[in-house]
């Protein structure tokens, strides 16, 4: 894998991004993506975190230049990934009006501290969340309203998100994700959560310690 200086500066002016974007897009920081882009360094992880961060975000290298693919499909992946994909979470819908987080068979007593401040990040912008859950569970960090049950025997923890034109697909036992920029699809999923949403049950009660 191989990336030019010409080349992240290329697909930054795509993605209308300034340095410091990238960083936190990239889990760098802006230091780090200056001394790339004047070449003072060009350390072998640095290059691999922002040739990935701009592969999940739609970016092709060339020979000899990059273009964007709007509908493209991205994976995430290796250490943090779940948390990068929350972070594409936050910056997809921080400028959205009544903008809105869905998630597929989640578990609110399986997320580390670290994954609940995303959370926490993310509704404390504004941003709502709703959450399917499995029937019974009571540790529930948010309020009853935004919880339905789905039944035990159709429960699986593997977490789907849809948020804004994306829908992430958590697989291979939850340590990857495949993130769809795909318009019709956000849609058809948005519709089937909202099906299922008017016809499960509302939890009663929570037993959660902790909350968002």
């Amino acid at each position: 894998m191989f990336i030019t200086v010409e080349q992240v500066k290329a697909a930054r002016a795509l993605l209308g991004w300034s340095q410091e974007d990238l960083a936190n897009r990239a889990d760098l920081t802006q230091n780090q993506i200056s001394s790339f882009e004047f070449g003072r360094t060009k350390p072998a992880d640095v290059l691999e975190l922002i040739y990935k961060t701009f592969l999940f975000h739609g970016i092709s290298f060339l020979k000899n230049g990059v273009q964007l693919n709007p509908e493209a499909v991205s994976t995430l992946d290796g250490e943090g990934w779940y948390l990068r994909l929350l972070d594409d979470v936050y910056s997809a819908l921080i400028d959205q009006k009544d903008a809105e987080l869905l998630i597929f068979c989640a578990d609110d007593k399986a997320s580390p501290p670290e994954v609940n401040n995303r959370y926490r990040k993310i509704r404390n912008a504004g941003i709502h969340m709703r959450q399917l859950v499995e029937e019974g569970n009571t540790y529930l960090m948010g309020p009853l309203k935004e919880y339905r049950y789905i039944p035990k025997e159709r429960f699986k923890n593997y977490v789907a998100l849809v948020y804004g034109n994306k829908v992430a697909l958590c697989t291979e036992h939850n340590t990857k994700a495949l993130v769809f920029n795909d318009t019709n699809l956000a849609t058809v999923w948005r519709n089937i959560f909202d099906v299922l949403w008017d016809k499960l049950d509302k939890p009663e009660r929570s037993d959660a310690h902790e909350r968002f």
